[in-house]
């Protein structure tokens, strides 16, 4: 697990020779969420987030899938079997049936023109890939600690960008931050 990493990192430094006097962290896309898992286990004195989702793993998802439905021009039929795939991802039971549904899901996004949507994690190439798939293997929300975080939180986000969508996550961060908004930046560059 990539945060118990950042866990370890912050354990050198807290005893570094240096005697450093604040450590803080920075997650770039998915580094956001491991940053905030981190967190969970140390005490960052600050965190600066890189395009990083304030949603949890299943939302940012089904974020993208509309998204880039929309950013592609699917039609809603399309986009529906796009948001059934990324659902899929997170629920369904890894056998041969849920297998075949995903597959049979897949071929379809190649005629239809969504497969380009999905990265190659997305993908299970039997039914024990299911459980392998990377949603499935870094399922995380960030609100618990996020609600509760209380040093200084610097949030980047991109203008137009149907990965991490600034408009919801910068709204979700100041629910996140409400009781203490002087903890919280946020620029959209």
């Amino acid at each position: 697990d990539l945060a118990q990493d950042v866990v370890r990192a912050k354990a050198l430094l807290d005893n570094h020779p240096e005697g450093f006097e604040q450590i803080g962290v920075l997650g770039i896309s998915a580094g956001g969420w491991t940053m905030v898992r981190a967190e969970q286990e140390v005490d960052f004195d600050f965190m600066i987030s890189v395009v990083g989702p304030a949603t949890s793993v299943q939302d940012q998802q089904l974020q993208s899938a509309a998204y880039g439905s929309a950013f592609f021009g699917l039609s809603p039929k399309i986009q529906a079997r796009l948001v059934e795939y990324t659902n899929l991802m997170f629920d369904v039971p890894a056998t041969e049936a849920g297998f075949r549904q995903l597959d049979g899901l897949l071929a379809l996004s190649k005629e239809e023109g969504w497969y380009e949507l999905l990265e190659s994690t997305d993908i299970a190439e039997d039914a024990a890939g299911i459980e392998g798939l990377w949603v499935r293997r870094h399922q995380f929300d960030p609100k618990a600690v996020l609600e509760t975080y209380s040093k200084p939180f610097l949030a980047v986000y991109g203008e137009q960008d149907w990965i991490v969508p600034p408009k919801e996550n910068i709204e979700l961060l100041k629910q996140y931050f409400k009781d203490r908004p002087e903890n919280l930046t946020t620029i959209k560059a």
